[in-house]
């Protein structure tokens, strides 16, 4: 199938980038030879399948470069240590053009330090929860709602936040508050701790260990026929969880990476794509002037995401949490996460088969790996598919709402932005959407709750009977689709060899359903049939 041409359509061609080394060589040697043939025009490939090829060729090209790359920095930072020369944090800057038709001025090229925007994103949220200041602003937006005024405020805060990077810079300050991907800087309790203590559990049914027919009976009535979030857990302890397996091969590829030998078995030299964050939040709403972007609103930022072997990420993270254990500034970015990894694509050899025996009447789409040494956040979005979700390592508080909350949980249209990331730790936005995409709420679970509006907040949002799933290694998440949930994972500390290595890690893996359900708060709300 290679050899015909079909390129970046072609699942051969996409898995021969994720395939261990042994396999991806001859696979790329079939779509060089793919290329060849229909270049010389032989094989009768059509011009739009010749294209398809190149770009399937180019993307491996590009990945096995990056692969090497990233082993040669962490190479290098293993050998230079925790703590020499680090520190030296990267101003972020924004380099993106304005959506063409939004009305809005050309993007200003900032280069903002991390830390000036942490700073003013702690004032605005602390002056929002004031009633007094939220009544004076409401006077000031009337006054002030015109393009003059704009500009002149615009003005004022750019010189602002310059004037912050330059202060920033001469005291030599670590961007503490940037690696923090809770806003809550204080330490006051949040929404989200109120919503942990108040809302109502996610219903657990246990099950024996090893009966797969009750688990996916349990998941089959009462999560897809009843519509409503589950959580299949095995009874006792002890018990073999449906993941043992998958955690047992995951824990080898660790440990083969970390002490070296064949413990990991091929696991470790496999490719994973990793995601980049500068406050271990993903794949949600940012502040467009937050970023230096010149207009207002929301952004919905994707991380910058690279290629790397599985060991590589492991020794980045085992790096990333020395830095931590000493207290030393750490060349590599807050957030760094195996996120939607594609288990058809990737893994394929040494993990892929190694997930949960489970088995539904629903069509599967995709199987997800996901995988983090640090705290991250996955922003309160919701799903067009049902979901099944299996913890493997650490743990995870999964904020759930109904899918009829939907008008209550701030969901608008946004322009769609993107992370650059350039090494060792600075962020640049690289582009900006033409089109504006609705997906993601505009609320903050991880903002304070105390006095003010963020009380009020938590008080509204418990009113929508929100449910919390918590969740630990060897549990199972039935989701249905359309089901709002924002994602709050933590790792766990494991041990290997005789106690020579210690790493945190957080993994989990899910499975997506194809529903032919229909979102009808969704169409009512936005009006479209």
């Amino acid at each position: 199938m290679l050899a015909l041409g079909l390129g970046v359509a072609n699942e051969g061609a996409l898995k021969a980038c994720g395939a261990p080394p042994a396999e991806r060589a001859p696979a790329l040697a079939y779509l060089r030879l793919a290329e060849e043939l229909a270049g010389g025009g032989r094989g009768g490939a059509a011009a739009e399948e010749v294209r398809q090829a190149r770009d399937a060729l180019a993307f491996c090209v590009e990945e096995e470069r990056e692969v090497e790359l990233w082993r040669q920095r962490a190479e290098m930072l293993r050998a230079k240590g925790v703590g020499a020369g680090a520190g030296a944090k990267v101003a972020a800057k924004a380099k993106a053009k304005a959506p063409s038709g939004s009305g809005a001025a050309a993007v200003a090229a900032l280069r903002l330090p991390l830390a000036a925007r942490a700073f003013i994103d702690r004032v605005a949220r602390r002056l929002a929860a004031s009633p007094t200041v939220a009544r004076a602003w409401e006077l000031w937006s009337r006054v002030a709602g015109n393009a003059v005024w704009r500009a002149v405020a615009a003005g004022a805060t750019t010189a602002a936040l310059r004037v912050g990077g330059v202060l920033r810079r001469l005291r030599g300050s670590d961007d503490a508050a940037a690696a923090n991907p809770n806003p809550n800087a204080a330490g006051a309790e949040t929404i989200a701790d109120v919503l942990r203590r108040e809302a109502a559990p996610v219903e657990v049914v246990e099950v024996a260990p090893g009966r797969y027919a009750d688990m996916a009976a349990a998941v089959e009535a009462k999560c897809f026929g009843e519509g409503r979030p589950l959580i299949v857990r095995a009874a006792g302890p002890g018990a073999d969880a449906a993941t043992e397996g998958y955690r047992r091969a995951l824990l080898g590829a660790v440990e083969g990476a970390l002490l070296g030998g064949a413990a990991g078995g091929a696991a470790g030299d496999e490719t994973v794509r990793v995601s980049f964050s500068p406050k271990g939040r993903f794949d949600g709403p940012e502040d467009a002037a937050a970023l230096g972007l010149d207009f207002d609103g929301e952004v919905l930022v994707r991380p910058a995401a690279e290629s790397m072997s599985l060991g590589t990420f492991v020794r980045l993270v085992a790096h990333a949490q020395e830095c931590a254990v000493q207290g030393a500034p750490c060349e590599l970015p807050a957030g760094m996460y195996i996120e939607y990894l594609a288990l058809h694509q990737y893994l394929t050899a040494s993990l892929g088969g190694g997930g949960p025996a489970f088995a539904v009447e629903a069509p599967m789409m995709v199987s997800n790996f996901w995988m983090a040494g640090n705290p991250t956040v996955s922003p309160l979005h919701y799903d067009e598919y049902d979901n099944v979700l299996h913890q493997v390592l650490g743990e995870k508080d999964v904020f759930i709402f109904p899918p009829a909350a939907l008008p209550e949980l701030a969901y608008h249209p946004r322009y769609r932005a993107t992370y650059k990331y350039v090494f060792p730790d600075a962020f640049e936005v690289a582009e900006v959407g033409e089109h504006p995409v609705l997906f993601g709420s505009s609320l903050r679970l991880d903002r304070s709750a105390r006095g003010g509006a963020g009380d009020a907040e938590a008080r509204r949002l418990l009113a929508l009977q929100p449910q919390v799933a918590a969740l630990r290694p060897g549990d199972m998440l039935c989701m249905p689709a359309f089901y709002h949930h924002e994602v709050h994972s933590r790792p766990e500390e494991v041990s290997f060899g005789a106690g020579e290595a210690r790493l945190s890690l957080n993994a989990a893996l899910n499975n997506w359903f194809h529903t032919d359900a229909v979102f009808e708060e969704e169409q009512r709300l936005f009006g479209y049939a």
